[in-house]
């Protein structure tokens, strides 16, 4: 064809590889681009898109996006790299477009860069430019999974790059591609996901060791050098995001994870079911991370030469396998590796098919170049075979199952309902059975619709297993090359559900009363509240969703509108908040008796919750958002509004009895630096009123009676408090902020301590007299 060799011509050129590497994401991401949508997945709405709305409100506002006061009792939300704050190219364009806008371009650009970068890799190795696409675009296939995760798509762009130097730096080495190693690596460290980071520095030094066995040993020593050097520089300008990171972690519950921890999220047998059904995932049997679909084309191309007598695909076919027995359940190389430190801090085994889908996609591009020989293997007849008779097997299954499922739905569901009744409704937390009848049959009805012939999800990739047996039939480069992009635009355009942004923009009726009357709040049950409320008796689409969500604002939708919530989402939360929240109900805490994971009926929840208000007090919560009526004796109701088209009630009370942000402390008992003796003390002691509980390395005073004196606050910002102290004698001002690296306090101009308030907070001991107190945030790199 000869528009495929022109296109050849134009693609020989950096700028048209680049070009054509961006074509189907600009169709794939048109709505988020220039339809004015965002992506809705759980992640994308409550964890990356308020971040960056928060650092992207603090550039302009000229506040410190060190600390996000907003989340918490405050914490520095850069820490664990949600945006990459530190980024010169994130900064760039945050500063050039709108928040939501900078994203989803920055998502663009990296994916589009993910593809150029395999393709300049697989081109040193003297693969065509369609090799070089076909193996970009199989990789992009591959972790499409995470299409909407900026972090991880950050580290999709530079593991090939980082693969590219390696060999490059192996091939010949000189100062040009350690400065790429340094700008790259420094790149990784500033905004890669913590996780991708590991799994680029590891299987990229394998690749490095592996790329310069046959060189001479000087030319050995020279690479290796010029490698370990370029990781190192470009790993001091990531200090300056490591560093902090590192010192917050130990506050966190983030530390060695068991075993069975870390591995949740492994490769299931059903999980294999995704190489040619993207869309196929049951809770509990088929869930892993990795959504496990390349394509059916670059599958069959790789395939064709996995372990063929080639250096560099048996060293790619052996990385994929490698990765492959790493990512299934009870793997023991993850049970050895779970043993080695830095290791154990990450769990998910199935994210090292990351590194095995890139070697895959390795593989593809190789298979693709080298196919018009290997269709004259004997082999070739069986792969015809296979696909043409699988695809027509598989549709023809799945439509009897479909059938046999409609027309036994009532027997097959009245059985399960029976059997439940009967063996499993006495052990459950005493929802009516009606509830679980409802569950049990939209698990089925999902069940059936993962194989329905009649859902695109299904009948597209099952088409495309007769366009691969089309096209390895009468192989032709051109039309392989078409296959394969149309596979992944029909098969991916709309994987990902997407909303207007301007939905999560405007606040309902919640959270503009919230704007207009402030105070520190807590969503009571937000999880379990869409789940029985709405997932369970209703068939919500992704608005209904957010608008459920916009009413009970869960941990981090507070971010849109500069609320202030009592709960956070986020892994590095730390241990002494944590769990303090986890005892109030908290979805997202991280650790902690959790209530809301407590097998108990909901009634029994609510009953310790209201008994737990002394904590809502003490953490300064003034407000309680509840899908669930509350004793109106204990909290008074100010607003009731009904959420999604459904009318779910949500109600917003208030705690009368919250302390302030700022004030001085009644009664004061020290007691030594004790995370766990600190929060048993807070939970049995129940400190009442504006008493507090003080945790000193030395002595430190003790108070009684009321204070006598004032706390006014003449200024306050993101990490900064500036308060007016009056007092008659000594007291401790307490500020109801996370005490954490970073914080400095100035009594007077003169730098004093800071304690533990209450397990959580933080106090500075004040003199008798009048004076002025500043509090602020900096850079954790140093210091306390």
């Amino acid at each position: 064809m000869k528009i495929f060799e022109q296109l050849e011509n134009f693609t020989a050129k950096w700028w048209g590889l680049f070009a054509l590497a961006s074509l189907p994401f600009f169709i794939v991401f048109w709505p988020v681009l220039f339809g004015g949508q965002i992506f809705a997945n759980s992640d994308g709405v409550s964890w990356l898109y308020p971040f960056f709305d928060f650092y992207d409100n603090a550039l302009m506002t000229s506040q410190s996006f060190f600390w996000n006061p907003f989340n918490f009792g405050g914490f520095p939300s850069f820490v664990t790299a949600t945006g990459g704050f530190f980024s010169p190219l994130v900064f760039l364009f945050v500063k050039l477009l709108p928040a939501f806008s900078a994203y989803n371009w920055l998502l663009f650009l990296y994916w589009t860069l993910a593809v150029f970068f395999t393709g300049l890799f697989l081109k040193t190795y003297g693969l065509s430019v369609w090799a070089q696409l076909i193996g970009g675009w199989a990789f992009a296939f591959s972790q499409w999974n995470w299409a909407y995760d900026l972090p991880l798509v950050t580290g999709f762009a530079i593991l090939p790059l980082m693969f590219l130097i390696a060999r490059k730096l192996a091939q010949t080495p000189n100062w040009k591609w350690i400065l790429a190693g340094v700008i790259t690596s420094a790149n990784m460290f500033l905004a890669a996901h913590f996780n991708l980071i590991l799994i680029i520095l590891t299987t990229n030094s394998v690749f490095i060791l592996f790329s310069i066995f046959d060189n001479k040993l000087t030319t050995k020593i020279k690479s290796l050098v010029y490698y370990v050097l370029s990781i190192t520089l470009g790993g001091l300008v990531g200090l300056i995001q490591l560093v902090p990171s590192y010192r917050i972690s130990g506050f966190s519950g983030r530390q060695a994870l068991g075993y069975e921890a870390a591995s949740t999220g492994a490769l299931e047998f059903l999980d294999f079911a995704r190489l040619i059904l993207p869309h196929f995932r049951f809770p509990d049997f088929a869930s892993a991370e990795s959504v496990m679909y390349m394509g059916i084309l670059p599958l069959v191309f790789g395939l064709s030469v996995l372990f063929r007598k080639n250096k560099t695909i048996k060293f790619f076919s052996w990385f994929f396998i490698i990765s492959l027995i790493i990512s299934i359940q009870y793997s023991p190389l993850f049970w050895l590796m779970q043993k080695l430190p830095i290791f154990d801090l990450f769990r998910s085994p199935s994210r090292w098919m990351i590194a095995g889908f890139f070697s895959a996609s390795i593989l593809a591009a190789f298979g693709f170049d080298y196919f018009a020989e290997l269709s004259k293997n004997r082999w070739f007849g069986f792969i015809k075979g296979l696909l043409k008779w699988g695809s027509m097997v598989l549709i023809a299954v799945s439509t009897v199952v479909t059938v046999v499922i409609w027309r036994l739905k009532e027997q097959i569901l009245d059985f399960l309902n029976r059997y439940f009744e009967r063996n499993i409704f006495e052990s459950t937390s005493g929802l009516p059975l009606e509830h679980y009848q409802k569950v049990i049959e939209d698990m089925f009805n999902s069940a059936g619709q993962l194989i329905n012939p009649l859902k695109p999800e299904v009948y597209v990739p099952l088409l495309f297993l007769l366009v691969a047996w089309y096209v390895i039939k009468n192989f032709s480069k051109s039309f392989a090359v078409i296959a394969v992009f149309l596979n992944f635009v029909l098969v991916f355009y709309g994987f990902h559900p997407t909303i207007p942004s301007r939905v999560v923009a405007q606040g309902s009726e919640i959270p503009v009363y919230l704007q207009e009357n402030p105070g520190r709040y807590f969503s009571f049950l937000p999880g379990f509240s869409e789940y029985q409320l709405l997932t369970v008796p209703y068939q919500p689409d992704t608005l209904d969703l957010i608008e459920f969500q916009k009413a009970l604002l869960p941990p981090n939708f507070n971010l849109y509108y500069e609320l202030e919530s009592a709960d956070y989402y986020d892994n590095l939360q730390p241990r002494r908040m944590a769990r303090l929240l986890a005892l109030l109900g908290s979805d997202r805490a991280t650790m902690g008796a959790k209530l809301s994971e407590e097998d108990i009926p909901l009634e029994e929840k609510i009953d310790k919750f209201e008994s737990r208000k002394y904590l809502l007090d003490l953490l300064g919560i003034r407000y309680v958002i509840s899908a669930y009526p509350l004793d109106e004796s204990v909290f008074r109701k100010v607003l009731e509004t009904r959420a999604t088209r459904f009318e779910i009630p949500v109600y917003l009370y208030e705690n009368k009895d919250y302390r302030p942000t700022v004030y001085l402390a009644d009664k004061a008992s020290a007691m030594s630096v004790d995370e766990e003796k600190s929060y048993e003390a807070v939970f049995s002691q129940k400190p009442g009123d504006r008493d507090v509980l003080i945790e000193c390395e030395l002595d430190c005073p003790e108070t009684q009676g009321q204070a006598q004196g004032s706390a006014e606050v003449l200024k306050t910002g993101d990490g900064y408090w500036e308060i007016a102290v009056n007092t008659q004698d000594t007291r401790w001002l307490v500020v109801s902020e996370n005490y954490l690296p970073g914080w400095q306090a100035l009594l007077d101009d003169q730098l004093v301590d800071i304690n533990y308030i209450n397990s959580v907070f933080m106090g500075v001991v004040i003199p008798p007299g009048e004076h002025e107190v500043v509090l602020e945030y900096h850079y954790p790199f140093f210091g306390k």
